[in-house]
């Protein structure tokens, strides 16, 4: 995500230490919460979550805009919360799919693994 930050808008945190390096933020999200989606917090203090956290990301990185307006027309359509747990339950099957490594550090949801049949193997 760095590299596609060209202004500087974003600080990438992980939940495992949000608590240390923002203690006042950590007091509003619980550690459950984190670990279900993605989090941001606007500089107002705003939490956004899950798709439309993606959204908010996307109309920040210029490279992002043609993926905000896409996501921006599904959450019209109210589908993008679903989409979004779809995407975010098959994470590592997908990466698998386009290739890519799985880098995501979180562990498969109990969902996947029933669907995939493959509980425990990651």
């Amino acid at each position: 995500m760095e590299k596609l930050d060209w202004f500087g808008c974003f600080e990438s945190i992980s939940s495992q230490e949000l608590p240390a390096i923002r203690p006042e933020l950590a007091k509003r999200l619980p550690q459950e919460d984190l670990m279900k989606s993605i989090h941001g917090v606007t500089r107002q203090g705003q939490v956004v979550r899950a798709a439309a956290c993606m959204r908010w990301i996307c109309w920040r990185f210029p490279v992002g805009w043609p993926v905000a307006a896409i996501l921006s027309v599904l959450a019209l359509l109210r589908v993008d919360e679903n989409l979004y747990q779809w995407v975010a339950d098959n994470r590592h099957r997908i990466s698998g799919w386009l290739g890519i490594p799985a880098t995501c550090g979180l562990p498969k949801s109990k969902s996947t693994e029933e669907t995939s049949g493959k509980a425990g193997r990651t």
